[in-house]
C-alpha cells in the first residue's frame, strides 16, 4: 500500500472517531436511543478500521481481516443501521 492509501485509511480511522465522540456526547445531552445507536454504529466503523488496518502493518492478522469476520462486522453495521432508520 503506498503512502497515500495508508494516509487515506488513517483519516477514515479517525473521523470514524470523531463522528463516535460527537455522537455519543449528543446522546449523552439528549438522552435519545436512536442517538445511541448511532454512536454503536460509528463506533463499529471504528473498530472495524482499526482491525484492518491492524492487517496491513501485521502480517499475520491480514488472515484474521480478510475472513469472514469482517464480512460478518459490515453485516451487524448494516442491521443496526436499518434498525436505527425503522426507530420513530
Amino acid at each position: 500500500m503506498t503512502i497515500d492509501g495508508v494516509i487515506l485509511f488513517a483519516s477514515i480511522t479517525i473521523f470514524s472517531l470523531v463522528l463516535f465522540v460527537i455522537s455519543l456526547l449528543s446522546y449523552w445531552k439528549y438522552g435519545k436511543l436512536r442517538r445511541l445507536f448511532i454512536s454503536i454504529i460509528f463506533f463499529m466503523f471504528f473498530t472495524r478500521s482499526v482491525l484492518l488496518s491492524f492487517g496491513l502493518f501485521y502480517p499475520q492478522v491480514e488472515t484474521f481481516t480478510s475472513s469472514v469476520y469482517i464480512w460478518v462486522f459490515d453485516l451487524a453495521i448494516l442491521a443496526i443501521l436499518y434498525i436505527t432508520s425503522l426507530k420513530k
